[in-house]
């Protein structure tokens, strides 16, 4: 993986897709702005603590869940 923000879209993705959530949903669960949430979903930032936490929430997923795959993505070379 090249970038932490490339893996931490490819883990957001992932995840948003696995609980059969769209873009859309995730913006109307958490409240992130749609260009936002765009930036974070297609690996081009990465989101402050308290946009993870409300993704999180949005998803039904713990942060940590989040950053734990992020991480693998990340350390995958």
């Amino acid at each position: 993986m090249k970038s932490l923000e490339q893996a931490f879209g490819r883990a957001l993705k992932q995840l948003r897709k696995e609980k059969g959530l769209s873009q859309s949903d995730v913006v109307k669960l958490s409240g992130i702005e749609r260009a936002v949430f765009q930036r974070y979903d297609s690996g081009r930032r990465v989101p402050m603590v308290k946009n993870i936490i409300l993704i999180a929430e949005a998803m039904g997923v713990s942060p940590g869940t989040i950053l734990d795959l992020a991480y693998k993505y990340w350390k995958e070379k």
